[in-house]
């Protein structure tokens, strides 16, 4: 409760903001502030959303309102939307730490969750309300699910490939806790031999693939590749491919005896600098 003993003028204010929430609408059906067994000051409330009662609880941190504050279900357990930290996390609203403005309230981020979840979960008619957060393409290549990771030996044996080429990869992946991490372990040489990216980490080439899978993927490099065009679906990657010269079928790769796609990773390569994509 720093935050309260610094600036009661704002605890007040967020008081108002409340008793005056509560007053405007019918679907506020509980309110209790608390503290925590850490002293931070809580607010537990019951949102009565299509009939279902999402009791919830919105903390204030100790730098509020310099931070957000945040709401989560009092029920561990529970995951109610996409725009989610995983079951029992802080719901991902209007504003957060992101876009954070200091004058929002409280109240405000109790009506940003009613309007997510109203959305989200409605009985007829459930609509996703879309992302704000705009990855680059560095982010989701160091996401929580999947990551790249690109070794200066195979940066400096990317570099030496002349323009206009197309070359076969061979990748190892190790499974990080919940997180895939993939490399690339091998490339191919004009000659058609596989050689070898020489500084991978030593828990890759030391043990079986049963803890560094193996994997195939292709390189393709041209003068033609954009940076300022947005991979954002199979069917961009291979608009790309064709435009500038390559045939899609050698990227895209059926299963045999399936209608299923192999998994393989694409690198794209422009003047020096890669572009990502995994089918």
């Amino acid at each position: 409760m720093e935050w309260v003993l610094r600036n009661p003028t704002r605890f007040l204010h967020e008081r108002a903001a409340f008793e005056r929430l509560a007053q405007e609408v019918d679907w506020l059906a509980a309110l209790v502030w608390r503290l925590d067994a850490g002293l931070a000051v809580e607010v537990d409330l019951d949102l009565e959303i299509h009939g279902v009662t999402y009791a919830a609880t919105l903390t204030y941190p100790d730098l509020f309102p310099e931070t957000p504050a945040y709401i989560w279900p009092r029920d561990a357990s529970q995951q109610w939307s996409h725009h989610q930290y995983g079951a029992g996390g802080s719901l991902c609203l209007e504003w957060r730490a992101d876009n954070w403005d200091s004058h929002v309230t409280g109240a405000d981020l109790v009506r940003s969750a009613h309007t997510l979840l109203a959305t989200e979960r409605h009985p007829d008619q459930p609509a996703r309300v879309p992302s704000a957060h705009q990855a680059t393409l560095g982010q989701t290549m160091r996401s929580s699910q999947h990551r790249f990771v690109c070794t200066a030996g195979g940066l400096v044996a990317f570099a030496s490939l002349p323009v206009s080429v197309q070359r076969q990869l061979r990748t190892k992946t190790l499974l990080h806790c919940s997180t895939t991490v993939g490399f690339v372990s091998q490339i191919e040489m004009a000659d058609g031999s596989m050689q070898d990216v020489g500084d991978l980490p030593s828990g890759i080439v030391a043990h079986l693939p049963l803890f560094a899978w193996p994997g195939d993927g292709q390189l393709l490099r041209s003068d033609a590749f954009d940076l300022r065009v947005t991979i954002a679906s199979v069917e961009d990657l291979l608009d790309m491919i064709q435009r500038a010269g390559f045939l899609p079928q050698t990227v895209l790769v059926q299963e045999p005896g399936s209608t299923k796609y192999q998994d393989r990773l694409v690198l794209l390569l422009t003047n020096g600098v890669s572009l990502l994509q995994t089918n």
